[in-house]
């Protein structure tokens, strides 16, 4: 996992740059990394300027140009799955349900979604 080559894009509608999945987990996880303050702020205004302003990543594909399909140079074997709030209403505990899903050996990580109501 740590080696496998993934996209990532600075903001919403940038273009893609190389890096690892572990590179990547590892700089959402520090706990002052250049971003938190930015989700946190979405968290409190939702303002999808600051929304379309995060970093995100392609974890299934490399991609050249940008996200859509016909930019996937290479997949990666790996899937993200997003467990919406507003399109999962009975579920009432993001944080419970990705410490759950943690916990199964298939999964790399697991983290709550930018509005913190989701997995």
């Amino acid at each position: 996992m740590n080696n496998t080559k993934i996209s990532v894009f600075k903001t919403f509608d940038s273009e893609p740059k190389t890096t690892t999945l572990g590179q990547w987990i590892a700089a959402t996880m520090k706990r002052n990394n250049s971003f938190a303050d930015k989700v946190l702020q979405y968290r409190e205004t939702g303002s999808d300027h600051l929304k379309k302003g995060l970093p995100l990543a392609t974890v299934g594909a490399l991609c050249d140009d940008g996200r859509k399909m016909e930019n996937v140079r290479e997949r990666t074997g790996w899937i993200a799955l997003d467990i919406d709030g507003k399109d999962n209403p009975h579920l009432e505990d993001a944080e419970a349900v990705r410490d759950a899903i943690s916990n199964i050996v298939y999964v790399a990580y697991a983290g709550l979604s930018v509005s913190g109501n989701g997995v």
